[in-house]
């Protein structure tokens, strides 16, 4: 799991990235700091094998709260693409589904490890 983690920790700080050069807006930085969170609970994960799950169980909070930050981006974005509304920030809306979209793959992945963890 922290391997699935770890990629989409990274893909949240390079979309971050990129929205901010493109942007110049700080606020383009919010997932950045989410995948830097992560990295530093994989990091305290490594360091603290026996604290490992706890960590894990956190990173799917943290996800969870990315997830619910962003969920407004899906109506505005679907809005546009369906009928043609405008929208007021375009950048923002598409960082804000992408990041969305990449929390979400985390917490089914994750909760998905959970289960098979405890069938075993």
């Amino acid at each position: 799991m922290d391997n699935v983690f770890n990629k989409i920790s990274l893909s949240l700080i390079g979309l971050a990235l990129v929205f901010y050069l493109i942007s110049n807006q700080f606020t383009a930085l919010i997932p950045g700091f989410i995948g830097g969170f992560i990295q530093l609970m994989l990091m305290l994960g490594r360091q603290f094998p026996s604290m490992h799950k706890h960590f894990a169980h956190l990173n799917l909070f943290f996800f969870g709260m990315g997830c619910g930050a962003t969920y407004k981006s899906i109506p505005l974005l679907f809005g546009y693409l369906l009928s043609g509304n405008d929208l007021d920030r375009p950048l923002a809306t598409l960082e804000q589904f992408l990041t969305f979209v990449l929390c979400l793959i985390a917490i089914l992945l994750g909760v998905q490890s959970f289960i098979n963890a405890r069938k075993k």
